[in-house]
Formats: C-alpha cells, sequence, structure tokens
C-alpha cells in the first residue's frame, strides 16, 4: 500500500515570522518533519507545498519534492483541506497516485519517525478511513461551561458532565495536528476529511507540543 507524505508550509505566519524556517536545535523548523517522514519505511514520497521560494529551497537542498502553492491557498483562513486536494491533484495531472496519505504539519518538531509508523500500523490493523493523533489534556474538557448571552453559563457538553467524577467521565482527546493519515480516494470523493471510522494514535502532551508563538520554541530549548 502507498503512503505519500504532504508537508504544508506556506509563508505568512502572525505568531512568529518566517515560522516555517525558524532555527529550532540549529534546523529549520520544517527540518524535524522533512527528517521524520524520509526515516519511515513506510512512506514511499515526500512532498512539500508552498507558496515561499526560500521554503522550497530548503526542503528540496533536504531531499524531498516541492509543489507550488498558488497564493489563494496560502492565506490565513485557508482550510487544510483545499490545500490537499490541489497537492493530490497536482500530482494526479503527472500520472502520479498513492493509495494513502500521510498529513505532517511542520510545527509539530517532536513528532518522530517511530510516531508515523506506528499511526500507520494502527491504520492498517483497524482498516482505518482515518487515523488522528491526539493527547489527553492535563484537565478534562467535559467539565467545560459556555457562557450564555443572557450571561448565565451551561455545560458545554452534557449537563450532568461538570458535576460527575473523574471516575465517571469519558476520555476527552483533543488532536495535536502531527499526524492526519487517510485514505486518498475516500478523501478526494468527498475533498475533506472523513468524519467516519476515525480513530486516534494517541500520542504524549510533552511529544504534542505545536509551534505557535515565541514561547512554544522557548519550551523547546
Amino acid at each position: 500500500m502507498s503512503l505519500l507524505a504532504i508537508i504544508p508550509a506556506r509563508a505568512g505566519s502572525k505568531g512568529i515570522k518566517n515560522k516555517n524556517l525558524v532555527n529550532v536545535k540549529g534546523y529549520p523548523l520544517i527540518y524535524w518533519s522533512i527528517n521524520a517522514a524520509r526515516q519511515s519505511t513506510f512512506i514511499d514520497r515526500v512532498v512539500v507545498t508552498t507558496d515561499c521560494h526560500e521554503i522550497a529551497k530548503v526542503s528540496k537542498a533536504f531531499g524531498v519534492d516541492v509543489i507550488s502553492r498558488p497564493s489563494h491557498l496560502s492565506t490565513d483562513q485557508t482550510p487544510m483541506a483545499p490545500v490537499i486536494t490541489h497537492t493530490i491533484n497536482e500530482l494526479l495531472n503527472k500520472g502520479i497516485s498513492y493509495s494513502n496519505v500521510v498529513l505532517l504539519q511542520p510545527t509539530s518538531p517532536l513528532r518522530t519517525c517511530q510516531h508515523i509508523e506506528e499511526a500507520y500500523q494502527l491504520y492498517l490493523e483497524k482498516n482505518a478511513t482515518m487515523v488522528v493523533s491526539v493527547f489527553e489534556p492535563e484537565f478534562n474538557l467535559g467539565k467545560s461551561y459556555i457562557q450564555k448571552s443572557n450571561g448565565e453559563i451551561e455545560s458545554a457538553f452534557a449537563n450532568d458532565f461538570p458535576h460527575l467524577r473523574r471516575q465517571e467521565m469519558p476520555k476527552f482527546l483533543m488532536p495535536n495536528g502531527a499526524i492526519y493519515l487517510f485514505y486518498a480516494q475516500d478523501f478526494m470523493s468527498r475533498e475533506n476529511f472523513a468524519k467516519n471510522n476515525v480513530h486516534p494514535y494517541i500520542m504524549s502532551r510533552a511529544d504534542s507540543i505545536d509551534i505557535d508563538t515565541y514561547s512554544d520554541l522557548e519550551r523547546l530549548s
């Protein structure tokens, strides 16, 4: 079963200037995702999709292919699904296709080759439509409230959740953005991520760091 790795890395970033090229332990941030993907024996091809000449240059230097992303798919408001669709279509136009895709966001530098391979093995074992990397937050989100327009609060989920003991609460899991594994044909049929037969690959909170601000970078030092 063929596996394509897609690493999305646009130029713009509000929190950190040139985020995907910022130095992390002697290498640009994007290197850590490229390196993890290239070390995987399951991944057949690694593609970086970007609108940035410098990111493209660096990515090629690290030995991966680059697909030029148009400006309308490179804004702060652009969802990830059309970026993936564009990348797959660009390859299909060249007669290149893959059965499965793993999306590796470059803001997850602590995601390793081992994480990718364990997630892929889970994907195969479960015959999943999609596997998403997640972590268990320190505080159970099930106890959360939302505030209504009249100032009152109510449970964000089930009415009894805020009053249950910890042992009685269901497990809440948060996506960490590190790994999205999915069946290419299923994705392209709807040009979006699956909502059914989705399984979690659970990572530690420590490995789930997502680089968005300078304080996130400081946590890696």
